[in-house]
């Protein structure tokens, strides 16, 4: 493990543009064993019905869609289960076209991809958050936790 990094990073990547997302917000949650009378922490919330999480990091992807400082390079992590919170964009605003809007039936699938793939944050996304959950079982690896999003879907990988 490098000495400069989180022992948990991410990366993420735009695949209908093929570039990095920089600006994404990311936080870091770790579950917590047993709790004090197994109650919902209101402050660290989802995932997982009736868990309780507690926020351990923050960061925002740079330049290249990377986060590599979630956690301080010294920081120690726990075999248990973290999750990692993508905050994509915004939800769509009650002010969005509606159906009947003349504007929505210019809205072909080759102006779609236009759109989407000249710039990505302007259109609204079907995920506005996506929530990756996953278990560190050696405290003593790197866990990196890429994010591939795509307009309509997402996926994720352990990397390297």
């Amino acid at each position: 493990m490098s000495a400069t990094r989180s022992p948990i990073t991410t990366h993420v990547l735009d695949l209908g543009t093929g570039r990095p997302r920089p600006g994404i917000r990311i936080l870091l949650r770790v579950k917590e064993s047993g709790g004090k009378g197994g109650r919902k922490n209101g402050a660290g919330g989802a995932p997982g019905v009736g868990a309780t999480w507690r926020e351990i990091g923050r960061g925002v992807t740079d330049s290249d869609g990377r986060s590599e400082n979630l956690l301080p390079s010294a920081a120690r992590i726990e075999p248990g289960t973290y999750a990692l919170t993508f905050d994509i964009g915004p939800r769509p605003s009650p002010s969005s076209p509606s159906k009947k809007s003349s504007s929505s039936s210019s809205l072909s699938p080759s102006s779609l991809s236009k759109k989407i793939s000249s710039s990505p944050s302007s259109f609204p996304p079907f995920f506005p958050e996506i929530t990756v959950t996953f278990a560190v079982t050696d405290p003593s690896a790197h866990y990196h936790i890429p994010l591939l999003l795509s307009p309509f879907g997402y996926s994720t990988y352990r990397g390297s």
